[in-house]
């Protein structure tokens, strides 16, 4: 956030852990509704998503994976998304950076992960961030990781400044 801030843009952080996101449960309300129709906050954060020029997502490797929470969240916002002309979905040219970090192995599917749903609801992938870390607060000692991370941030606020000129 810092570097992002750093190029003037407003930035927020939102996170997951204390936020209650179900699985997408495949109701098809959303065709209908525009919106999920599931009382949590998954809708909270999909508006923010909206109403941002751009979006990073970032996430633990969890068994080779995204948190179940990332997980959820690309699932149902990928959903609901896609219930809207293709010319008028809420995500389309939001620029968007994937983080990841992860011991040792897992660092590639997860960032996938993030790219596909970035792909599928039609944002603009500007780049990528890997990180290593065994235990909590590690990944701060992962300077390269670091480096990447702040670069991201930067070229996310760059590219979001241009596009709206």
């Amino acid at each position: 956030m810092n570097s992002a801030s750093a190029e003037s843009a407003d930035t927020e952080l939102v996170e997951l852990y204390d936020k209650r996101i179900e699985p997408c449960n495949a109701c098809l309300k959303c065709s209908e509704e525009k919106r999920c129709i599931i009382k949590d906050d998954f809708q909270y954060i999909f508006d923010k998503m909206v109403h941002a020029d751009g979006i990073i997502i970032g996430s633990p490797v969890y068994v080779g994976s995204v948190t179940s929470k990332v997980k959820s969240l690309i699932d149902r916002a990928t959903y609901l998304n896609l219930q809207f002309p293709s010319r008028e979905r809420p995500l389309r040219d939001k620029v968007a950076g994937p983080i990841v970090v992860a011991r040792k192995v897992g660092h590639v599917y997860a960032y996938l992960q993030i790219v596909f749903f970035f792909l599928i609801t039609g944002m603009i992938v500007t780049g990528f961030a890997f990180a290593s870390a065994m235990d909590e607060g590690e990944v701060l000692k992962d300077q390269e990781g670091l480096t990447l991370a702040r670069g991201l941030g930067r070229r996310v606020a760059r590219i979001c400044k241009k596009l709206k000129s």
